[in-house]
């Protein structure tokens, strides 16, 4: 692996692709939980590129920064209410942490590149 700094992330992405699999498979809540997890991973990913100084902090990569986080909170918004207690974990939980990982991204300092 070339690159430990996106470990996370690339590991939250299989495991995003691993849920989405099984949430196809039995039309469960896992199917949003998995697509919030490959969209999270991916802001969190753009927003740690931005601060590593790794890809430019342009007009288009926040932007597309801001329309994967409302598409994982629209996912909490608009969910059944019953699912959110019944069923946390999908469908609260891992929305809540790929919110709260891309605000971490996002809060560290510009690091200088290291190449």
């Amino acid at each position: 692996m070339k690159d430990k700094r996106f470990l996370g992330a690339n590991i939250t992405f299989i495991l995003g692709i691993l849920v989405l699999l099984s949430g196809i498979s039995q039309a469960s809540s896992a199917l949003i939980a998995g697509l919030v997890m490959i969209i999270g991973s991916f802001a969190y990913k753009s927003a740690k590129k931005r601060k590593l100084n790794l890809a430019e902090s342009s007009t288009t990569r926040m932007i597309f920064e801001l329309i994967a986080v409302s598409l994982i909170i629209l996912s909490v918004l608009l969910s059944d209410r019953v699912l959110l207690i019944e069923d946390p974990f999908p469908n609260l939980i891992i929305p809540i942490w790929a919110i709260i990982a891309y605000i971490v991204a996002n809060l560290k300092k510009n690091e200088v590149r290291r190449d």
